[in-house]
């Protein structure tokens, strides 16, 4: 678009009778010198004004040709259904005040709405090729939870007897707190305990120390913390100093090794990761943990499954007493994460699309039947014209 019409068009908005104004004097001007002309070469004036007229047209569809070059359409009828709905709702401040709060809150609901189901179900999760990366369940009788949480002994078998798992981690499900001391005021904090292949499973980098290395979950490995950023800012002034201090949870000293930024969020939140010392148990249970693991190149969440499945028979055949239709559910990482929230949040997020969709089609019908109108009206206004 020219300088020019740029020009042209902010006229048309800022100074809409000038420019009208301009207009008929251009068009008056135009038959003005077309009827001297016509004189000149012998016709009447009534003859000369009537033939300049019948050659220049239909006038107002002229008008409005040009107005249209001009303008922005859009935004001229924008202020005009602005203009006339202030003048609706002004005559009724009843029915105003219901339909501006109503308005408010059927803006804010669908905002809501859309981010909520943007975070959960669009946005990509934090992790480097997640699409590969799977949580482990447990799931059988008595317990009789599709997707129930294993004990350590489940753990180490899957690990030892899967071949389509890379490198399986193990973390506890829920909320564990522990009471903090040995930084000031004592306070309690959420806390996981993980073992040390999380955080490479989920290529996770820190923000400031280090993750855990391999071994640091063996029984006899020293224990240690990372912290989460909110809780290293909030309770440790983001002092870079941090790492190598020792802190008490339970009683227990451990020593920070890292801190993990804010973007990095995996089921349960949590305030800081410890080290979980796996102690090879003598029993089944108890059953507080969550397995996760990538799966190895060219698996496929079905290929898996079917492994799981092959290494909980196993398990149940040894352990026939405690379990009873063992299986190991296997489900992407999303999938996991948003668990019985899917179908609600598409069945919420499919009428909100459906509300906009009617309000477009009655908006793209409300402009049809006013091109309509327009078009039945140009042959009236030809004909009038025609009479000039």
């Amino acid at each position: 678009m020219s300088l020019q019409q740029w020009k042209d068009r902010l006229t048309w908005i800022f100074r809409r009778s000038k420019a009208d104004s301009e207009l008929d004097d251009e068009i008056r001007t135009h038959l003005a010198m077309e009827t001297s002309q016509r004189m000149e070469a012998g016709e009447s004036s009534e003859l000369a004004s009537a033939a300049a007229r019948r050659d220049f047209g239909n006038e107002l569809l002229v008008k409005e040709t040009t107005r249209g070059v001009w303008r922005w359409r859009w935004l001229e009828e924008f202020w005009r259904d602005l203009a006339y709905g202030f003048r609706v709702l002004r005559k009724n401040l009843g029915f105003a005040t219901v339909a501006i709060l109503s308005l408010a809150l059927g803006i804010g609901a669908n905002s809501a709405i859309f981010s909520v189901v943007y975070g959960v179900l669009l946005r990509p999760l934090p992790y480097p090729d997640a699409s590969r990366v799977a949580m482990i369940f447990i799931h059988f009788s008595p317990q009789n939870v599709d997707h129930g949480t294993m004990s350590i002994a489940d753990y180490l078998d899957v690990k030892a007897q899967s071949h389509v798992l890379e490198d399986p981690a193990l973390f506890s499900n829920g909320m564990w707190r522990f009471d903090l001391t040995g930084n000031g005021r004592p306070q309690q904090v959420r806390g996981t305990v993980v073992t040390s292949s999380f955080f490479s499973t989920l290529r996770a980098t820190p923000l400031l120390g280090r993750v855990l290395r391999p071994g640091e979950d063996s029984p006899t490995s020293a224990r240690v913390a990372i912290l989460s950023e909110s809780l290293w800012r909030n309770s440790f002034g983001a002092d870079p100093g941090v790492l190598g201090k020792i802190i008490k949870l339970e009683g227990r000293e451990h020593t920070i090794i890292g801190v993990m930024p804010d973007s990095f969020r995996l089921w349960p939140a949590t305030d800081l990761w410890l080290n979980l010392r796996v102690v090879p148990p003598n029993r089944r249970g108890p059953y507080p943990f969550v397995a996760i693991s990538r799966l190895k190149p060219g698996v496929t969440f079905e290929q898996a499954q079917a492994d799981l499945n092959t290494i909980g028979a196993h398990i149940e055949k040894e352990h026939g007493k405690t379990y009873s239709g063992l299986t190991f559910p296997v489900l992407p990482l999303r999938d996991a994460l948003v668990g019985d929230v899917r179908p609600a949040l598409l069945v919420i997020f499919g009428a909100v699309v459906l509300v906009l969709l009617i309000f477009f089609w009655r908006r793209r019908a409300g402009v049809s039947a006013k091109s309509q109108y327009v078009g039945h009206s140009a042959p009236l206004e030809a004909a009038s014209s025609a009479n000039y």
